[in-house]
Parts: C-alpha cells; sequence; structure tokens
C-alpha cells in the first residue's frame, strides 16, 4: 500500500492510504488501484475477486472492492 504520506502525518485517524501499487516479481510497477477512502489494511479474496479492506473511521469498518468492476 501507498501511503503517499510523510510519518508525521499519519495517526491513528487518518489511515494509511488509498491507493495500493501491484508490482510484478521482479518489482516492476504494474499497476496502480486509487481507492475512494484511506484504508488502515487489506487482503485480497482471489476466490471471489475481491478486496476486502479496513478503515476504523467507517461506520463500517470492513468493506470491501469487487475487482471485477474495477478497471486496471
Amino acid at each position: 500500500m501507498y501511503f503517499g504520506r510523510l510519518n508525521s502525518e499519519i495517526n491513528q485517524f487518518s489511515g494509511f492510504g488509498n491507493q495500493i501499487r501491484v508490482f510484478n516479481k521482479n518489482g516492476m510497477l504494474l499497476n496502480k488501484l486509487n481507492l475512494d477512502k484511506d484504508i488502515f489494511d487489506f487482503c485480497v479474496d482471489e476466490e471471489n475477486n475481491k478486496l476486502y479492506c479496513v478503515n476504523y473511521n467507517e461506520e463500517n469498518p470492513v468493506f470491501y472492492y469487487d475487482l471485477n468492476k474495477i478497471n486496471f
């Protein structure tokens, strides 16, 4: 996950970032996924093609993005 912020700008309320960068095994950037919310953590469900995210500042802190609906 790409923070895009200085360490001094990250706190318990801000989240860590809203961009996930995808690299191949050689370290080449393949894609950038810009999210509409800051997230603290994420997990990919490859079987159902979903990206589960956590943001404790949201009313529903665990939410997901359907990767089938995102243009990479």
